[in-house]
């Protein structure tokens, strides 16, 4: 499989780059399989060196909640989605894989937020299946 940690800057690019080659890899594929693995390096990553800014001061710390990013169709605008099932209707976009992970955090901060402030319940993230 031929995968590294990613410590470096250059690391990460790299990863996120083999990410969009195999975005579309087959289920239960060892393609599949690399893929998962990149994309759990490089969120490791992310949490270090790129850390989540709250929109609202007292969240201090997001929690890590599961998501789905699937390809956007060119009659939808072409990039890729990202969306929070444990968070409804959060969701956001973005031309690369790289934007779309960064603007869902985002929106992941933007939604607990909005949420703290109209007195709604956050859900805990599900444990993953």
């Amino acid at each position: 499989m031929n995968i590294k940690p990613v410590k470096t800057e250059r690391d990460y690019q790299l990863a996120l780059k083999e990410i969009e080659k195999i975005f579309d890899a087959k289920p239960n594929s060892a393609e599949s399989d690399r893929l998962e693995v990149l994309a759990i390096l490089v969120q490791a990553y992310e949490e270090e060196h790129y850390p989540i800014d709250a929109a609202d001061n007292t969240v201090n710390k997001i929690p890590n909640y599961s998501f789905q990013i699937r390809r956007l169709q060119s009659k939808e605008g072409n990039g890729f989605l990202i969306e929070y099932p444990d968070l409804p209707g959060c969701m956001s976009d973005g031309g690369t894989i790289e934007d779309t992970i960064k603007n869902g955090s985002d929106a992941v901060a933007c939604w607990i937020a909005a949420a703290k402030e109209s007195g709604r319940v956050i859900p805990k993230p599900k444990e993953p299946s």
